[in-house]
């Protein structure tokens, strides 16, 4: 922001003029022309070379006052008029910028003032009456009101300040807003000293922005703690506003719940997604530092932990709710290379052998990639692009069900059988790809035939014949009874696990924030629970779907209702 020294504060609208300092006598212009506006003697004090070097002067302060807001504009519009007045003869190049710059100022001034600019009116009219702090007042309206603030009315405040205490003032002129970018600049350190010589930033933050009405938000106490926590082990919680967004401009390593964010990695400092995942697949052994709000008994707070880093993969098992915004895509991403790899080589070979292997390839890759396979676009993408390719395959696997699924076999085993069949291709069909009736995997619950359209048309043509058979194999009550109950065991197995999981992880993540105490042996317990209720609910999801696609379409409402109330649904990590 460009300096500027003024006499006096002009007239706005429906607010008297501050009384103006007697400027230094000068000798009258040739032409025995005088400014009219007491700004204009401030804006060129020192300037030599005569009325054309002001002039001049004049347009470069008026265009620092091009962003001047509403009657605070008046300052700008009296300079403007006096340039007008007795510069438009000697500059007349300048002229019409001035001119279309004088007519929008004085639209603008004429507007009703707003609380920021009444205030400023009220600083700079009465010189601070009424307030202990004159300084400390003054700043405070050049921090909030930043951005109706310009050079011009931050120079008033100053020179009102200078009268009051009798001492030259400096008043910044940087908003609430910058003010917190440079917090998070400070928040890039490193190294622990680099981080200390932060503190200053967050305290003039603080200081200035940060009141009992106005207290810190989620993204300021995300910030500021990140420079703490690069200073010192031990960090005090935060207390903050209620519960708000965090701002990505700032903070790029939100959580996915928007209720904190990555603050460290393994020692380092990562600024994006794809960095920050770089610095997971290289981390062992060490720690994240994470800050996340909790609510306290005076309201929500933003605390630090410290969570161990043996490896990616057991950090992303037994922590999928503190996964940062974007890390699902980013994964995906990075492994869809090996996805289409995978998918290529899955075609039928000469012989029934081959075609286990194939379907093993098949089945082990869509069980290491079922979350992206049922939510990634790209990878969904993969599969449409080799359905062609594919269509050997499913034909193959629908000759294999035709005579597994047989017509022999009673209505009570046929029926179900042949339906999970029709919407799952892959059921029955074990982890070694051998087709075997009631093999269950990750794989067998994922529906395909919207993605490979023809591969599952020819797989369904296979089972052409068993299909007709439907009309005369019905299943019998007592069986369908069997099968709903079935999957209501299923479904409960499958809630309670998930119920175990999510509260040993919040108990993981309760111990490292501090918000319970923990020992060695605790975290030890709560990580084992974790681990065996994670794999029981990974095992029983899979049986809830087969469970409920093998009961006939519109038997299936009821149960599948029952297996949602139950806490049953698809896993997330």
């Amino acid at each position: 922001m460009k300096a500027i020294v003024l006499i006096s504060v002009a007239a706005t609208a429906c607010v008297a003029p501050t009384p103006a300092a007697e400027p230094a006598p000068r000798k009258p212009a040739a032409d025995g022309a005088e400014p009219a506006s007491a700004e204009w003697l401030y804006a060129t004090e020192g300037v030599k070379g005569g009325r054309v070097a002001e002039c001049r002067q004049l347009v470069e302060v008026l265009s620092a006052e091009a962003g001047c807001k509403g009657a605070l504009c008046s300052h700008a519009a009296s300079l403007s008029k006096d340039w007008l007045r007795l510069c438009k003869a000697r500059t007349p190049a300048l002229a019409p910028s001035v001119e279309a710059q004088a007519d929008l100022l004085s639209k603008r001034a004429a507007q009703v003032p707003a609380p920021c600019e009444a205030e400023a009116q009220r600083l700079l009219g009465k010189s601070c009456e009424g307030e202990r702090d004159c300084p400390k007042a003054a700043q405070g309206w050049a921090t909030r009101c930043a951005e109706w603030s310009t050079p011009l009315v931050v120079r008033m405040l100053e020179v009102m300040v200078e009268r009051k205490v009798g001492e030259r003032a400096q008043i910044d002129g940087r908003g609430c807003g910058e003010l917190l970018g440079d917090v998070a600049k400070a928040g890039a350190c490193a190294q622990q000293f680099a981080c200390q010589d932060g503190f200053p930033t967050i305290e003039v933050y603080e200081q200035r922005c940060v009141s009992p009405s106005r207290p810190l938000s989620s993204t300021a106490a995300v910030l500021a703690l990140a420079v703490r926590a690069g200073a010192t082990p031990r960090v005090e919680p935060l207390v903050i506003a209620a519960a708000d967004k965090l701002d990505p401009a700032l903070v790029p390593l939100a959580l996915e719940d928007g209720k904190g964010a990555v603050l460290m990695t393994c020692g380092k400092r990562a600024t994006s997604i794809d960095a920050y995942l770089g610095l997971r697949a290289a981390c062992a052994d060490e720690a994240l530092v994470l800050a996340r709000r909790f609510d306290g008994p005076s309201g929500p707070v933003m605390r630090v932990g410290r969570i161990d880093h043996r490896s990616d993969a057991d950090f992303l098992a037994l922590f999928p709710s503190l996964r940062v915004e974007g890390e699902p895509k980013a994964r995906y991403r990075a492994a869809l290379p090996g996805f289409t790899d995978a998918l290529e080589q899955a075609q039928l070979g000469a012989d029934s052998e081959a075609l286990a292997q194939r379907l093993r390839l098949l089945i082990a890759t869509i069980d290491k990639h079922a979350d992206a396979v049922r939510n990634s676009s790209a990878f969904e993408k993969a599969l449409r692009d080799r359905d062609g390719a594919l269509l050997p395959l499913f034909a193959a696997l629908g000759a294999a069900k035709r005579k597994a699924v047989h017509a022999d076999q009673s209505s009570d085993r046929f029926v179900p059988a042949l339906h999970r069949s029709l919407s799952h291709p892959l059921a029955d069909v074990d982890a070694d790809g051998r087709v075997r009736l009631g093999a269950v995997t990750a794989a067998g619950s994922v529906e395909l035939a919207d993605l490979l359209p023809k591969a599952i048309a020819a797989y369904r043509d296979e089972l052409s014949g068993r299909v007709k058979l439907l009309d005369k194999k019905k299943l019998t009550v007592a069986a369908a009874d069997r099968l709903a109950v079935a999957a209501h065991g299923a479904a409960s197995r499958c809630g309670q696990a998930m119920k175990a999981f999510e509260a040993a992880e919040a108990t993981l993540i309760g111990c490292a924030f501090g918000v319970q105490a923990c020992d060695d042996a605790k975290l030890e317990s709560e990580t084992q629970a974790a681990v065996g209720a994670r794999r029981q609910a990974e095992l029983a999801w899979p049986k809830v779907a087969l469970a409920l696609a093998s009961l006939p379409p519109d038997q299936r409402a009821g149960a599948t209702k029952a297996a949602e109330l139950a806490g049953c649904r698809e896993p997330w990590w």
